[in-house]
């Protein structure tokens, strides 16, 4: 019975954990230094400047540093995996004169367009359900969890005392023996002037 009781602690545990433990990757946007893979196609003065897609993502940890301008970094921060942009950055969100690459596009208006989200820290969305019905999945999986720790703790208050206690054949509270002589169950209060039914005057008391 000892270990009977320890597993149904860790079952009402491990529910609760359960329901505690936030679900990562699509509740949170795009953060530092996530390792993201990404696409988007850029244009300036209508013409294509880089473009990047599923087949040829763009991977890179994502950051200040690397995401260059500071305009698609302000933009994407906080996307979603599956989402999907498309905008404007103004120069003065735009490259820097002194940037080695990007440096002839100083003062210039970019156009990013289809700027998606592929992969996140390893996770995509084709490995996890889509975010349009993350809240959906969510839901489901709290309310089970929750419908799981309540069945067990209602089976514990309920059914546990029933299956694993003997009841006193007096006052019906939990008994610690049987009488020698008749076998009937009791309490130690019932039992304190021997057995009410027989007269036995001997307790068995149950092991543990």
């Amino acid at each position: 019975m000892r270990y009977l009781n320890k597993l149904f602690v860790f079952a009402i545990l491990f529910f609760s954990a359960i329901v505690a433990i936030p679900i990562q990757g699509y509740d949170n946007g795009l953060q530092d230094n996530d390792l993201v893979s990404f696409g988007y196609h850029l244009l300036v003065d209508g013409k294509t400047i880089e473009y990047y897609d599923s087949s040829i993502p763009k991977k890179t940890l994502f950051n200040e540093n690397n995401i260059k301008p500071i305009g698609l970094y302000n933009r994407m921060l906080g996307m979603k995996i599956g989402e999907k942009r498309n905008f404007d950055i103004p120069p003065e969100e735009g490259f820097d004169a002194s940037d080695p690459d990007y440096g002839y596009l100083a003062g210039k208006l970019l156009h990013y367009q289809n700027v998606e989200v592929y992969d996140v820290q390893g996770v995509s969305s084709t490995t996890s359900p889509p975010s349009g019905n993350f809240d959906f999945f969510k839901f489901i999986i709290v309310l089970s969890s929750i419908g799981g720790s309540l069945i067990l703790i209602y089976g514990g208050v309920k059914v546990y005392p029933k299956l694993f206690f003997k009841k006193c054949s007096i006052c019906k509270k939990k008994a610690i023996g049987k009488c020698s002589k008749c076998g009937k169950n009791y309490c130690i209060h019932c039992f304190q002037n021997g057995c009410p039914s027989c007269n036995g005057r001997t307790l068995v008391r149950f092991k543990k």
